[in-house]
């Protein structure tokens, strides 16, 4: 989690507490766009990885399994 925070506000850093301006903007939404893209290559990557030694994701539980799972999640965030 502090990675996460340190990282976010690194990024707020360097696009936005310089003078708003659009390309700022557009330079910030192309940088998540492509962190974005990547983070999916990786978690396919990473799911694939993980199937080849026996380990499935979500759906390859039993659905009581898949109840238990979804009863833990959170109903609200913090905010």
């Amino acid at each position: 989690m502090d990675t996460r925070n340190y990282l976010a506000h690194r990024f707020l850093r360097e696009y936005f507490t310089v003078t708003p301006a659009e390309g700022n903007r557009v330079r910030a939404a192309e940088q998540l766009a492509g962190v974005s893209v990547r983070l999916e290559h990786f978690q396919q990557a990473l799911e694939a990885h993980l199937r080849s030694f026996g380990v499935y994701g979500i759906e390859g539980l039993d659905k009581e399994t898949r109840a238990e799972i979804d009863k833990l999640r959170p109903t609200e965030w913090l905010g």
